[in-house]
């Protein structure tokens, strides 16, 4: 928390040090020449490490959290981190990819930085597949955003297994929705922990309703 208010109250110094340069001479110009190296360290730190304090007393990447306001807040409830802290500095907030807004991909987000830190937290994982089971069922989503999210499950490991010391988070094409015991060491069974999420992972990801021949 203290850590969010030093980077707010100093932004304004910070952000004259996000880019890198190379200044060099060549023999004969009269000037020195300078080329642009990318990111600083200082801008990497500030936007891609694990720094930001939550609520819930967690530590995340800042694209993984959600700033405090009234509208997130009635959209979104408790199922996702608030940074616990003020970022005023709108510059800072945009530079450092905090989420403002409910959005597909500010909840895929925060469902990666649960992955990535190995969180254990069934309830989190649970809240998160009932808000994207929502999403498909609202008429009004955008295609381009169930798309986003059929084909994140797809290449990434986001769907949490309680209790799996083999493989706790998966791909859709490592689970099934039902299938004999012996089958969870390689092919999860969904219904043992999401038995009333069948329509989200069945229809709308099209997880296999039972293992094939090849599975057994």
């Amino acid at each position: 928390k203290i850590l969010v208010k030093f980077i707010n109250e100093k932004w304004d110094y910070y952000k004259k040090h996000l880019g890198s340069s190379y200044s060099y001479h060549v023999l004969g110009a009269q000037e020195r020449t300078e080329d642009e190296l990318g990111d600083s360290e200082i801008a990497k730190s500030i936007r891609d490490k694990t720094w930001v304090p939550t609520l819930s007393r967690k530590i995340m990447k800042p694209s993984q959290v959600f700033i405090n306001t009234p509208e997130v807040r009635e959209s979104m409830g408790d199922k996702v981190e608030y940074i616990d802290g003020e970022i005023s500095d709108i510059s800072l907030i945009k530079f450092a990819k905090f989420n403002t807004k409910p959005s597909a991909d500010a909840v895929l987000n925060y469902l990666r930085g649960l992955v990535d830190q190995q969180i254990a937290d069934y309830e989190a994982y649970r809240r998160m597949y009932i808000y994207f089971k929502q999403l498909f069922a609202d008429s009004k989503s955008l295609s381009t955003e169930k798309e986003t999210i059929k084909k994140a499950f797809q290449k990434e490991s986001l769907i949490f297994i309680p209790n799996d010391k083999e493989k706790q988070h998966r791909k859709t094409s490592e689970v099934v929705w039902s299938g004999p015991s012996f089958i969870n060491l390689h092919k999860a069974n969904l219904n043992l922990f999401y038995f009333d999420l069948r329509d989200f992972f069945v229809d709308s990801l099209g997880i296999l309703p039972e293992p094939t021949t090849k599975d057994i």
